[in-house]
C-alpha cells in the first residue's frame, strides 16, 4: 500500500520562473509466509520435516516449490517472493503545491529510509531489494530498474534499518520522470532459505519505507 506522507517543507522559489519542493513519498510492505508455498507433506508439526528421500532420491516436489534431495533428505529450495507495493502518482502526492507550480520537470531522491515496524516471521529473510517499474508493469522484468537494497532481516527484529540507494536506478526513474511520466510502480523482492528442521513458516513482516524527493518545474 502506497501513501503520501505529510508535506514537511514548501517549495522554493526562485527568480527565473521555476522553483523546487522537497517532501516524502510513502509504501508499506508486507512479507508473509503465506507466500512460501512448502508441501504439506515436509511438515512435521510446528517444524520442517527431516524427511528421508524415497527411492532414487524422489521428493515431494513441484515447479511452485522445488525439492531436492541433499544428503539423502528432501530440501526445499530457496523461495524468492515479490510483493507489488503499488503506483507511485508524484502529482497526486504534491497536490499541496498545486496552486504554486504550474508543471513538475525534474525528480531527485535525496534519501529512503526504511523500518521494520512488525516482524512476528519466525525465519531470516536475505537482503532485501526494492525496484522501480513502469506504472502498467506486472511484474519485474527487464523493463524493472532496482531502486535500493535493505539488509537481511533476522526472525522477529524490528527497528530501523541500513538502506543503500542505487545509484544507477534513481538516475532512471529521475529520467523515467522526466521524459516519460510522473506515475511509477514500486516491487520488492526476498529470498527466504528454509531448511529440514527449521520452524514451520509462519508470520509476517512489515516494513515502513519512506522516499524523500525533490521536484523541480515552473512556476505559476
Amino acid at each position: 500500500m502506497l501513501r503520501g506522507l505529510p508535506l514537511f517543507t514548501l517549495a522554493l522559489l526562485a527568480c527565473n520562473g521555476t522553483g523546487s519542493a522537497t517532501f516524502p513519498l510513502g509504501a508499506e510492505l508486507e512479507l508473509s509466509a503465506e507466500a512460501l508455498a512448502l508441501p504439506e507433506a515436509l511438515r512435521d508439526g510446528a517444524s520442517v520435516a527431516s524427511l528421508p528421500c524415497g527411492p532414487m532420491g524422489m521428493c515431494p516436489t513441484s515447479a511452485e516449490s522445488p525439492v531436492s534431495c541433499v544428503a539423502d533428505v528432501c530440501e526445499p529450495a530457496p523461495q524468492t517472493v515479490v510483493v507489488d507495493l503499488g503506483v507511485v502518482d508524484v502529482d497526486e502526492s504534491a497536490r499541496a503545491f498545486s496552486s504554486i507550480f504550474r508543471s513538475f520537470e525534474s525528480l531527485e531522491i535525496e534519501e529512503m529510509v526504511a523500518r521494520a515496524e512488525r516482524n512476528t516471521l519466525n525465519l531470516d529473510t536475505e537482503e532485501i531489494e526494492v525496484f522501480w517499474a513502469p506504472p502498467g508493469a506486472a511484474g519485474l522484468d527487464e523493463a524493472a530498474h532496482r531502486l535500493a537494497i535493505f539488509p537481511a532481516v533476522a526472525a522477529g527484529t524490528a527497528g530501523d534499518l541500513e538502506v543503500t540507494l542505487d545509484e544507477a536506478g534513481s538516475e532512471a526513474l529521475s529520467a523515467h520522470f522526466a521524459n516519460v511520466s510522473r506515475r511509477f510502480k514500486l516491487f520488492a523482492r526476498s529470498t527466504v532459505d528454509v531448511d529440514a528442521g527449521d520452524p514451520w513458516p509462519a508470520g509476517s513482516l512489515r516494513l515502513a519505507v519512506v522516499i524523500t524527493v525533490t521536484v523541480a518545474g515552473r512556476l505559476l
